[in-house]
């Protein structure tokens, strides 16, 4: 072998047992040679990184890796630039770009990102989404992990700075919030303040109830230390079983009309407990195994509450708007 292109074709004629990444990093160094040219300084320094990986398999072909490092490139090796080695967004027209250098690890997480409609475009080597301020948020908050420097076109500048004026704002999910004694919903929209619109803003149990159904948080502040709000406010909450009366009639006090008895209680001594103190309360117990078959719970002036000892449900019945989570804190005698 006279050059690092012979290499870099014998790497790819199948005598070797490479894994997936590296197979396709060397395949588009190929590719890229052939278009542009040229090599980076950069990938150059991977590549001889790749042939020290190698070198019991290439000894196998009576090849020496250090010998193979030491050969020079035909092709231009051009001094790596951040715009070979860092991250660069871009938004042309109705589209968001990110154009990366080749990282495992990016690519690999990448895929799993929430919400993510960015596609690979193996023609123009970029990821491409139609813009939207999630496809916004995806590109400029989290390359930084994976890439020494990431690049913004003018235009994605020019929106960035204009979300500068927001940065000092505390609150970015609708929030109730007291101020000068005066309660309100911060960081509310449209529609939220349209579903809400007939509640009184109050700070008691059945009111911050009410605004949790609709996602709406409460401010530390206004709740403080108080468990009842705690209990209120919060969507799964776990609670010792020796105080099942609190429990009952804190569910009544929020409007409860029914109580799902899930997984775990059917042949816990509790169960019986529970049950009565939920009927003492006015609130109709209903067992896991029957919520099919009792009507009322799909009723839209039914309000119903999962309980249960364990911390994940099997399932979630959609009429189900807060789960309980039974703890049993009673010491264990050991003879």
């Amino acid at each position: 072998m006279d050059c690092k292109e012979h290499v870099l074709h014998f790497f790819l004629s199948g005598k070797l047992s490479l894994s997936q990444y590296d197979y396709k990093f060397i395949s588009n160094l190929q590719m890229m040679i052939h278009t542009n040219k040229r090599v980076t300084s950069n990938q150059a320094d991977l590549f001889d990184r790749l042939i020290i990986k190698y070198t019991k398999q290439l000894t196998k072909s009576d090849l020496v890796a250090d010998d193979l490092v030491s050969l020079s490139w035909k092709t231009m090796v051009v001094e790596s630039t951040p715009d070979y080695t860092g991250a660069v967004v871009s938004i042309l027209g109705d589209n968001i770009t990110i154009r990366v250098p080749f990282n495992k690890k990016f690519i690999h997480e990448f895929r799993e990102v929430k919400n993510n409609t960015f596609h690979w475009h193996k023609e123009d080597r970029i990821y491409k989404s139609k813009f939207n301020t999630e496809a916004l948020k995806i590109a400029t908050c989290g390359l930084q992990e994976y890439f020494p420097s990431v690049s913004f076109c003018e235009n994605t500048t020019d929106i960035l700075s204009q979300l500068d004026y927001y940065k000092p704002a505390k609150f970015w999910d609708p929030t109730l919030v007291s101020v000068n004694d005066n309660l309100f919903i911060a960081a509310c929209n449209p529609i939220i303040n349209e579903l809400i619109h007939d509640i009184e803003l109050k700070i008691d149990a059945s009111t911050l109830y009410k605004l949790s159904k609709y996602g709406i948080k409460v401010d530390q502040n206004i709740i403080k230390d108080d468990p009842d709000l705690l209990f209120a406010t919060s969507p799964v909450i776990s609670i010792d079983m020796k105080d099942v009366g609190r429990i009952s009639k804190l569910l009544r006090e929020i409007g409860c009309t029914h109580g799902i008895v899930g997984r775990g209680m059917r042949y816990n001594p509790a169960n019986n407990n529970i049950s009565k103190s939920l009927i003492n309360y006015g609130i109709s117990p209903v067992p896991i195994n029957s919520i099919y078959k009792t009507e009322e719970i799909n009723d839209v002036n039914s309000d119903v509450v999962l309980i249960q000892q364990n911390s994940q449900p099997a399932f979630i019945h959609p009429s189900v708007n807060k789960i309980v989570i039974l703890k049993d804190s009673t010491p264990v005698e050991v003879r």
